[in-house]
């Protein structure tokens, strides 16, 4: 594998929102003797994705570009296929409605290079909205991959740590390793039926199991390309709902870092179902307050614990998946230590 870095645009249909996002691509700044590329993973697109990224993208650069087709329908299908085929060390998931900081691949480069135990950069996000911000966005924002996930410049020491996928950078040895365990990742991601995650903090979450580091910096930035309907309050509860689906897995993982009261994850829905009454009780005495279609965030914690007791029943079967990966992250790491 060679020494440089893999920009990786995973896209089902994007055509629409991809001239941009090439754009933001194409104009990165001197990049000295860094190597790069532009893997697109095409997944199963039937809008000519395809061949409009190939139209639109430069004739000098036609070298730096590739485009692979992932049958597989679900965006961690996408972005494991692209840890696959990835030509460099270091690799940045780029989605089509990201737009890139016009020194990512060179800041990135450096900060890998300087720091060989960490696996992750992430970096802030800034919103791009095609009309006026409703005034709740400060509120859903995250939700939307929009907002800076740490305070401070440097090395995150904090555990447990994940981030949403988008602009999110990843040393890519680890996840052959991965692949050559009999690790098995539980969530696959949105799909074009439904909209459950988690994918990207699933990730996130086994790499700093294997002991990798996290760096989180300033320096570059994306930029989240917003339409009016994914700030409308259906889309967002909807969003925040299928999001809370996978957080009866992801909260497997996070128990290594915390005091953990029920070690059996089956016993979890009492907990789970102790929560959404609670919400629910609460959104109920304050949803005559939620009027003119203004979104509170009382509303966000009903959905996020509805949809994580309706994940239990979804998940359930993952359970014991998601312990042997649990043993095997930390036999990797212990491996590591040695």
């Amino acid at each position: 594998m060679g020494n440089g870095v893999t920009l990786a645009l995973c896209t089902y249909n994007g055509r629409n929102e991809l001239y941009e996002t090439l754009k933001h691509i194409d104009h990165q700044e001197d990049v000295g003797e860094v190597e790069w590329e532009l893997l697109v993973v095409d997944n199963n697109s039937t809008d000519g994705t395809a061949d409009y990224i190939r139209e639109l993208w430069p004739d000098e650069k036609e070298s730096r570009l590739r485009i692979v087709r992932e049958e597989r329908q679900g965006i961690a299908f996408a972005r494991k296929r692209a840890l696959r085929e990835a030509k460099y060390e270091y690799l940045s998931f780029v989605d089509d409605d990201n737009w890139i900081s016009e020194n990512w691949i060179r800041r990135i480069y450096g900060l890998f290079e300087a720091h060989p135990n960490v696996g992750i950069i992430s970096c802030p996000s800034k919103a791009n909205l095609k009309t006026e911000a409703p005034d709740y966005f400060e509120i859903i924002k995250g939700w939307l991959a929009v907002g800076e996930q740490c305070e401070e410049e440097g090395l995150v020491e904090e555990r447990p740590v994940s981030f949403w996928t988008a602009g999110c950078s990843f040393r890519v040895a680890p996840f052959r390793r991965l692949a050559a365990s009999d690790y098995e990742s539980c969530l696959t991601g949105r799909t074009k039926d439904e909209t459950l995650g988690g994918e990207d903090h699933e990730f996130c979450l086994a790499l700093t199991l294997m002991g990798w580091d996290v760096y989180f910096t300033k320096d570059i930035s994306i930029k989240h390309n917003i339409t009016e309907d994914q700030c409308s309050r259906e889309y967002i509860l909807d969003l925040v709902e299928n999001g809370g689906k996978s957080r009866p897995i992801l909260d497997i993982y996070r128990n290594e870092y915390r005091d953990r009261l029920i070690e059996n994850p089956h016993l979890s829905v009492v907990y789970y179902l102790k929560e959404y009454l609670d919400k629910a009780l609460r959104h109920w005495l304050k949803k005559c307050r939620s009027a003119n279609g203004k979104l509170l965030y009382n509303q966000i914690s009903h959905a996020l614990a509805r949809g994580r007791l309706k994940g239990y029943w979804m998940c359930r079967d993952q359970f014991a998946r998601a312990k042997e990966n649990l043993r095997i992250l930390k036999a990797i790491r212990d491996e590591r230590s040695v």
